[in-house]
């Protein structure tokens, strides 16, 4: 399915009404208003197999005319990749005297004016600059393909008026081979934050969050989103379907999925308040081995003699620490950290953070802490117990 806003659907009907016309009533059928145009129409045909393909590209065509004084053109195609094209209520109509006007889009906000010549209910024949097409657009009861459903899921759908609160949650693309979504997609908060969702899979699988990544903007009043390092201009939305453009043309649709445990546990970690009494920077001030319960290393450490096991933390209530390097106190790496009960969780990312095996992370527990000296502890694997003593020095 493609949705396409701007496409020139009736280009090759304006065409024959140039170069191939007859009068208003040679073909004995009145423009009476008083017969309705409403409905589905399509071009040159009553059906895709008697020859409504008039310009030769394999696709047919027409127009959906709505009670609410709007315009729909549409393209059935046939093929896999696109079988249906719509430029939903791109166009208008009106009663001017006695005839049908329509205004059918040329794109870029600007219009064909197109009158209707004549109609019997069954045919009906437009006419532009004063021309008369010989070919009719006949009534149908249905679109192709999946013309009907598509235009019912248009007919739910938001325009204009669209708010942050229209757009909050998971939403994920979706592809011929994949309606339901591709397992890769954005998720909006309130805020209009953006952060892109991808799928890994491998030893661990989980959802690799880009959280916060990029923000919904409003450039000349459209709503725009990034995803996957393009900009996407929204062309409408409903409660559980997104439609959106990349190039102004070709429309993809995303459908609402449930939000991904990785973008809720991110959001917890990121709400939890640090404990006051963690905030700050510590320095160490004494080293501890056990193996098998048993102290094999125990000694003090004197920062000025850049001993291996010297480290420095500094820990803010935005959820990072940064490391200080033992030989090199003025550089440092930037972790984020957590801390749930007495465990103290590093990571290098916030997905390392929720998802154990998708980046560097490391797992401590706070033994003890007060508002001067804090304890961790690290399992170093081979029943090897690392012990690290800090005090607060600012």
């Amino acid at each position: 399915m493609k949705t396409t806003p701007y496409l020139l659907l009736l280009i090759g009907l304006l065409n024959l009404l140039t170069f191939s016309s007859c009068s208003d009533d040679d073909k004995g059928i009145s423009a009476d208003t008083n017969i309705p145009i409403t409905g589905y129409w399509q071009i040159a045909g009553t059906s895709i197999e008697n020859g409504a393909d008039i310009n030769g590209d394999g696709a047919v065509e027409g127009i959906v005319v709505h009670d609410d004084g709007t315009v729909s053109e549409w393209q059935y195609t046939q093929t896999s990749e696109a079988p249906f094209n719509l430029g939903y209520k791109t166009g208008t109509w009106t009663i001017d005297n006695n005839h049908y006007v329509m205004l059918l889009s040329k794109g870029n906000g600007k219009h064909y004016t197109v009158t209707v010549a004549g109609n019997n209910n069954e045919k009906m024949y437009l006419a532009f600059n004063g021309k008369t097409s010989v070919v009719p657009l006949y009534r149908i009861q249905h679109l192709p393909g999946d013309g009907d459903s598509m235009m019912e899921m248009m007919a739910q759908m938001k325009f204009s008026g669209i708010q942050m609160s229209d757009l909050a949650g998971y939403w994920e693309l979706t592809s011929n081979d994949y309606p339901n979504g591709v397992g890769n997609g954005i998720y909006i908060d309130e805020q209009g934050n953006v952060s892109n969702v991808t799928q890994i899979y491998g030893a661990f699988n989980y959802n690799k969050i880009d959280y916060h990544s990029g923000k919904v903007s409003t450039p000349d009043g459209h709503l725009v989103f990034p995803y996957s390092g393009t900009d996407y201009y929204l062309y409408a939305i409903s409660k559980d379907i997104l439609l959106a453009t990349a190039n102004g043309q070709k429309v993809e649709k995303f459908v609402r999925k449930d939000v991904p445990n990785e973008i809720t546990r991110i959001e917890e970690v990121i709400s939890s308040k640090v404990p006051e009494q963690l905030i700050g920077t510590w320095e160490t001030t004494h080293y501890k081995i056990l193996a098998d319960g048993q102290t094999i290393i125990d000694e003090d450490i004197i920062p000025s003699s850049y001993y291996s096991t010297y480290n420095k933390l500094s820990f803010s209530r935005n959820h990072t620490v940064n490391q200080y390097s033992t030989y090199d106190t003025d550089y440092h790496n930037s972790y984020y950290f957590t801390v749930e009960g007495n465990n103290l969780l590093t990571s290098s990312s916030l997905n390392g953070l929720v998802s154990p095996g998708s980046d560097y992370s490391k797992k401590e527990q706070i033994e003890f802490i007060s508002d001067t000296e804090m304890t961790l502890t690290h399992d170093q694997g081979g029943s090897q117990t690392a012990i690290y003593t800090y005090h607060k020095i600012q």
